[in-house]
């Protein structure tokens, strides 16, 4: 240390090893002075006294701090410990100079603390401060105030308020608003970092800062809550929220990093949560921002000259593109996600957007709607590659493209949009050598269908084409060479073909037109048009129209053009079809048979949504036949009028009605030929009022019906009739079962109301009227007399249903029918002497109880798999009681409504029984019915004779699979005897004669040997076998005769391979007093499926007392692919014959057709 003395300058060595303490005159430099002996001893002792403790305490081994220059030393202390430095201050320790106006020393600690303008030096560093404090032990300095460090090895500053130097580690750390500046004279690479806290290593050039970092590099700005720098290599990592902008521009995520090279930022790294937010203005003059908005788990940006060349988000990376208002180059919003997002820069402008990795999108363009209200226009794509080229204004689907908008979908190998001409381009990718592309482009909307090599559409001016165009509209295929859009509705085919092949290349069958206009949802027009089977053209139209429009359209209807066997030509639904509004429409059509006759037909349909439904259809044919005796024509006109409607007038009240008529009894045995039609030889209309009061529990129908017998000519018409009444209910109402209080506590129990017996006493009534005029066949000379009259019945009835001892029920009744009868003028009623055109009347009534009840009985085998058998046996008696009365019997007879009612003291009895078992089928329990049986009968007290009705027994099981059988018998207890001559002198009842009152036998009663009167057994087996395990559903057993030319075995309907077989045995007799009659019949139904492509049915009747077939019938189809073949044989009957029919299944009226017989096809020539 240097020490300022007046007049001499003294050099001491401290006699400890390693520690020294020099003091030199100031401005003299006088290392060989030698002063005299009491001087020297003198100053000796003095400098020993000062610095004796300093001597003391500095036994250590580090080096020695030196006291360079002071102009001003003072000690104080109680020995002189502390030492006070004035003006320019020097200290030197190792290779660090220390600088500053002012010092204290600290001699004992070794502790010296700076004051005003501190300056440390140490090889190429430099800190300057206000105030500052070396630690000569730790080697450490302590900085404050206007603290500022520069490093010229590490090329750093740093300013802050506060620094802690560790000379040893090179470790400083700042607080006091640090500002750490990296490359403070190189303005291309400066970067400035401040913080709370800062901490910098200088050994491995590592720092780190602490809370509110702000990371500056000429215009971009990082914040983060702590980031860390490095020097080698050149990078800064940022935590804790980190954000970097520039400008309008900002990188977000869990950590940042920075990476330089050569002072140059090279790279940034954002992990976890990564979110980019880039900003341009497309339009300088007004401040509307274009944004792009990146987010993903990691996100790496790269530079090239400080200047940002391209960025890449990766996994489940996302975009977001909002354009300015302003930006008349792109409209809407894109969002965008895929495994990477890439955005590639030139002059810090996006050029490029590319999305790889399971890449798909939504745009979004705001839009009104027809009243006004904005909406979201939306637009779907998605490809294994998106690829955005804002140099080429392009973008591609590369790969698996997909495009959806609204109901369309675009699917392609690539798919091309170019933004400023707005042309999109779909095609597929180049193929192998083979030539066809992979993905070809495929266009959808709804249920339509459009493919083609490459198809290119202008957005602005609706237009488009579509090369080898191929489609599937209504189940048919349409294809062409070219396809081309001239407006939004209007297409133009050339080369086209259509078939409903689904054969790709070589359908069996095509039409083919050079010109093809289609009209969309409206119809086709072509020209010309060839059939082709397979390559053989084999019939031409020079011009065809034909519609497609789906749903309700006026249009022409297709019609028919072909030649009967006879050489006579024909045209049939030569017509149109108008579709005058959506309640109703007509349809009018000609059908015109050369030689032979002329049909016109009208239609008319109507509906009314809740309203009503309905239709009236007219035809009318002009026919001409020969006169083979006269060689003339004899000309004729009939018709058919059909009528069905159905109308809801309210609620509770309708109107509905159907009917056929027509002009001759023959006009539908000689035009239609479906069997079971044919069958029904009753002609009938009818039409109805219904009309209900629910509250009242009344009903009202009123109906006018007709019915003409086409084989008696008999016609039946009711004009009108009607029925009113009042359903069953009771004459005192039961309590009402609410509540007659609010319940408070929710365990409290609902008291029920006690009903009493007369709370089950029951009325109704009913009264029917009806006005009948009858044309009836005389069976003995086929004359026709007629019968009219008007009647008016009233029938009611009170019951009593009552419960006794829990397990009785009783059920009395009493029932009154009043009937009223008017009989019109006629010959028969005149001849019978009945008075006409006068009111009869007449009351019957009677009066029953009867009695039911239920038995069960249950055992337990518990053998051979049988865990139980019940028995439910139900008994039931009734007794009825009516009086003879006799009241007009005559007229009451005459209507077909009896001779009144004869005295009858009837007791009825049935007993009805079921058995039930229950059975062991593995680990499930399975319960059966086995079988029913039951008898009834009655017998009448007040009979003369014959007091035992007939047993009527029945028997039926379904206990077997696929198998039920029903026995039904019939049994009396008198047989028949001859009677006594004596006994026909005598007299016989009425009841032993025939109606003819011829006397044929006596009866005899038998109560313990029944005589059996009728018996029917039938019985049913259904069985199969289907490779495949599937299993047909069974027809309903009573269904009616099919018609022969429906599409029975149509090939979209094959069932399982396989064989279902049916078998119907019935039996049935009949025995009276003569010869027994007896029917015996076998039906047989099989349908076979040998392979997929074939099938065959047959079903035959057989007569088993006569040993005959009554009939039998043979249809065997094939599934030709797009056509199909169908042979129908009847060997007998009134339609006997075979048809046979190749038809294409989609145009069945295009067909080869033979036939022979009864079976002519749907029209009998």
């Amino acid at each position: 240390m240097q020490v300022k003395l007046p007049f001499y300058s003294i050099i001491f060595h401290c006699q400890n090893p390693g520690s020294s303490v020099y003091v030199n005159g100031m401005g003299i430099n006088q290392p060989h002075f030698r002063p005299t002996g009491r001087i020297w001893l003198f100053s000796a002792i003095a400098l020993f006294l000062l610095l004796y403790p300093t001597c003391l305490i500095a036994q250590d081994e580090s080096e020695p701090l030196i006291l360079e220059h002071a102009d001003k030393l003072e000690s104080s202390g109680g020995n002189g410990d502390i030492v006070n430095l004035i003006g320019h201050v020097h200290f030197i320790h190792d290779n660090a100079n220390l600088y500053s106006q002012r010092a204290t020393w600290y001699r004992a600690s070794g502790l010296v603390q700076f004051i005003d303008s501190v300056l440390v030096q140490e090889q190429g560093r430099q800190i300057t401060a206000q105030t500052m404090t070396y630690y000569r032990r730790d080697r450490r300095v302590t900085a404050v105030h206007d603290v500022a460090v520069i490093d010229r090895i590490q090329n750093i500053e740093l300013h802050c308020e506060r620094a802690d130097y560790l000379r040893d580690t090179k470790q400083l750390e700042a607080t006091g608003s640090p500002k750490l500046v990296l490359n403070p004279a190189d303005d291309s690479a400066r970067m400035e970092i401040t913080a709370n806290r800062l901490t910098y290593f200088g050994i491995n050039a590592h720092g780190t800062a602490y809370d509110s970092v702000v990371i500056t590099r000429h215009d971009l700005i990082a914040h983060a809550g702590q980031a860390e720098f490095f020097k080698e290599p050149e990078r800064a990592i940022l935590y804790q929220n980190p954000i970097i902008t520039n400008d309008q521009n900002q990188l977000a995520g869990d950590t940042i990093s920075i990476f330089t090279e050569n002072r140059k930022l090279n790279r940034v790294l954002v992990q976890g949560h990564a979110k980019a937010t880039y900003k341009t203005l497309p339009d300088t003059l007004i401040s509307e921002y274009t944004t792009a908005e990146l987010d993903g788990r990691q996100l790496e940006a790269f530079f090239k000259n400080d200047k940002i060349e391209m960025m890449i988000t990766r996994y489940n990376a996302t975009s977001l593109y909002k354009p300015a208002l302003t930006d008349t180059l792109v409209r809407g919003t894109n969002l965008a996600s895929g495994d990477s997002i890439s955005l590639y820069f030139a002059h810090a402008t996006i050029k490029r957007v590319f999305i790889s990795g399971g890449a798909q999108g939504k745009f979004l363009e705001l839009k009104l709607d027809d009243e006004g209200k904005v909406y979201f226009d939306t637009t779907n794509y998605s490809a294994d590659e998106i690829d955005y080229s804002f140099d080429k204004s392009e973008i591609d689907l590369n790969r698996n493209g997909q495009m959806t908008y609204k109901d369309m979908a675009l699917n392609a190998g690539q798919i091309r949009y170019d933004t400023k001409s707005r042309i999109l381009i779909a095609e597929g990718i180049p193929g192998d050598t083979s030539g066809k592309p992979i993905q070809p482009p495929a266009l959808k909307q709804g249920s339509e269908e459009l493919f083609g090599d490459r198809m290119s559409y202008n957005i602005d001016t609706k237009k488009g084409q579509v090369r080898m165009a191929r489609t599937k509209y209504d189940g048919g295929f349409y294809s062409g060479k070219a396809l081309r859009q001239a407006s939004r509705d209007v297409l133009f085919v050339s080369q086209a073909n259509y078939t409903s092949c689904d054969k790709e290349e070589d359908p069996h069958y095509h039409f083919h037109s050079d010109k093809m206009k289609m009209i969309n949802r409206d119809k086709v027009v072509a020209r010309p048009v060839i059939l082709f089977i397979g390559e053989l053209p084999v019939f031409a139209l020079p011009y065809y129209v034909f519609p497609i429009r789906k749903g309700r359209h006026s249009g022409f209807l297709p019609f028919e053009l072909g030649n009967f066997q006879g050489g006579n030509r024909f045209i049939r639904n030569l017509g149109y079809y108008w579709a005058a509004s959506d309640y109703y429409d007509l349809t009018g059509s000609l059908d015109f048979y050369e030689n032979s006759r002329t049909i016109i037909n009208g239609r008319l349909q109507y509906a009314l949504m809740y309203k009503l439904t309905g239709n009236v259809s007219i035809n009318y044919a002009k026919e001409s036949t020969w006169d083979l005796n006269n060689f003339k024509q004899l000309p004729s006109n009939r018709w058919q009028v059909n009528f069905s409607h159905n109308q809801t007038i309210s609620p509770t009240a309708n109107l509905t009605g159907s009917g056929t008529f027509v002009s001759d009894k023959n006009y539908i045995s000689q035009n239609v030929y479906n069997p079971g039609e044919r069958l029904n030889r009753t002609v009938s209309a009818d039409m109805s009022f219904a009309k209900s009061w629910p509250k009242q529990s009344v009903s009202l129908v009123v109906q006018a019906r007709q019915d003409w017998n086409l084989d008696t000519d008999e016609r039946t018409e009711l004009l009108p009739s009607f029925s009113i009444g009042r359903s069953r209910l009771p004459l005192f109402a039961a309590p009402s079962k609410t509540k007659k209080k609010i319940r408070i506590r929710p365990d409290e129990q609902i008291e029920e109301p006690k009903t009493r017996f007369y709370h089950s006493i029951y009325f109704d009534i009913r009264s029917t009227g009806q006005n009948l005029r009858q044309r009836i066949r005389n069976s003995v000379d086929s004359t026709f007399f007629r019968k009219d009259y008007q009647t008016l019945i009233t029938t009611s009835s009170l019951s009593s249903p009552q419960k006794f001892l829990g397990f009785l029920t009783l059920s009395p009744s009493a029932n009154v029918t009043n009937s009223l009868l008017r009989l019109e003028p006629g010959r028969i009623a005149d001849s019978l002497g009945l008075t006409t055109e006068s009111i009869k009347s007449r009351t019957l009534y009677s009066l029953s109880i009867g009695a039911n009840t239920s038995i069960y009985g249950t055992v337990y085998p518990n053998r051979f798999r049988i865990l139980g058998i019940r028995h439910v046996m139900t008994p039931a008696i009734s007794y009825s009681f009516t009086p003879s009365i006799k009241t007009n019997q005559g007229y009451f007879r005459y209507i077909g409504g009896g001779s009144g009612s004869s005295r009858s003291k009837s007791l009825g009895y049935s007993l009805n029984n079921l058995f039930q078992g229950k059975f062991q089928a593995g680990d499930v329990e399975k319960k059966v019915d086995l079988f029913t049986l039951g008898f009834s009968g009655s017998y009448n007290f007040a009979a003369e004779s014959l007091q035992f009705s007939p047993l009527s027994t029945s028997l039926r099981t379904t206990a077997i699979p696929n198998v039920d059988l029903s026995v039904n018998a019939v049994h009396s207890f008198y047989n028949f005897v001859t009677p006594h001559p004596s006994e026909v002198q005598a007299g016989v009842p009425d009841d032993y004669q025939t109606p003819s009152g011829n006397l044929i036998a006596a009866h005899r009663r038998s109560l313990l040997k029944p005589r059996l009167t009728s018996l029917t057994i039938s019985s049913g087996v259904r069985t199969g076998y289907h490779p495949s395990g599937g299993k047909k559903d069974n027809e309903e057993s009573d269904k009616k005769q099919p018609d022969l030319f429906e599409k029975r075995l149509s090939p979209t309907e094959q069932g399982n391979l396989g064989i279902d077989l049916a078998l119907a045995y019935s039996y049935s007799e009949s025995r009276g007093a003569g010869k027994p009659v007896k029917s015996q019949w076998l039906n047989v139904s099989t349908e076979i499926q040998p392979t997929l492509k074939w099938r065959m049915e047959y079903e035959c009747r057989y007569n088993v007392i006569s040993k005959r077939i009554e009939s039998q019938s043979l249809n065997i189809g094939r599934d030709l692919h797009c056509w199909q073949m169908s042979f129908n044989w009847i060997p007998s009957g009134a339609v006997a014959g075979y048809y046979f029919r190749i038809s294409i299944k989609t145009l069945p009226d295009i067909k080869i057709e033979s036939s022979r017989g009864g079976l002519r096809g749907p029209y009998n020539y």
